[in-house]
């Protein structure tokens, strides 16, 4: 029953729905059959490119982490590598999509925008690690057993969480939200007689398709959250981080080629 809920995603909907005007409006030849393969085909792609990045991932900690004779010291080496690489990915993703013209020509060196967002993604990401050492290199704790090691690893990882559901609430905007406002986009070109292959759109359409996902979640999201948590499989903090950060990485690869996947699929 709690997996059932999760078929109620909406880039399949709304796809479905485009497709049945366009067909009503236009015939079948009005819609581009081709590009609808490629994107039919991310949706197979892309639950198993998650569910390798996550086995790898979590196959990684357990090797490295939960395997070790020592699972908090090793932690203590783990934790900045994967703060580091969330703080990264994150950075660099909203920096390097800015493009502020206006601020390039301004940039010292003569070196191009993607360079200077690289630059801080990577200052972002020292940042991050330093803080996660910061942070457990002076904990000191009194544990007689392997169990006892294990549950600081995980309260240590539940709060690395905090960063992958970040990362991975982006990711979600990046390609659900844009998923809901394309319609509005081409029907606000169609209005303006300016309709074109990229529509511009207007800072409050996008507000407007934020606050939407944020009063979704506020009253219907706790279902989901219980189908995805609890009625699939055990979750525990380091396999969630390790499905967030899978998660993430493949959902906002596949926003960068302009695929509106499934990311309650890919979770």
């Amino acid at each position: 029953e709690g997996a059932s809920r999760l078929l109620n995603e909406g880039a399949h909907a709304i796809i479905g729905a485009v497709i049945g005007f366009g067909v009503v409006a236009h015939g079948f030849g009005s819609v581009q059959w081709v590009k609808l393969l490629r994107i039919g085909a991310s949706w197979f792609v892309s639950p198993v490119a998650g569910a390798l990045l996550g086995f790898l991932i979590y196959s990684l900690v357990r090797r490295t982490v939960l395997a070790s004779r020592r699972p908090i010291q090793s932690a203590k080496r783990a934790l900045p590598a994967g703060a580091a690489a969330v703080a990264l990915i994150l950075i660099y993703s909203v920096i390097g999509e800015l493009k502020l013209e206006r601020l390039a020509h301004r940039l010292p060196f003569g070196a191009p925008w993607t360079a200077w967002a690289l630059a801080a993604s990577v200052l972002g990401a020292a940042a991050a690690a330093w803080l996660a050492w910061r942070l457990t290199r002076r904990r000191v704790y009194s544990v007689s057993d392997m169990a006892g090691e294990f549950r600081v690893v995980e309260r240590w990882f539940g709060r690395l969480q905090v960063m992958t559901a970040c990362y991975m609430s982006f990711a979600h905007g990046a390609n659900d939200v844009a998923n809901a406002i394309g319609p509005v986009a081409g029907i606000l070109s169609a209005l303006r007689n300016t309709l074109t292959a990229q529509a511009a759109v207007p800072a409050w359409v996008l507000a407007f398709g934020g606050i939407g996902i944020v009063v979704g979640l506020a009253s219907y999201g706790r279902k989901v959250m219980e189908a995805v948590g609890r009625k699939i499989t055990e979750v525990t903090p380091t396999r969630g981080f390790s499905a967030e950060f899978g998660t993430a990485t493949t959902v906002l690869v596949c926003s960068r080629m302009g695929l509106p996947i499934s990311t309650t699929f890919v979770l």
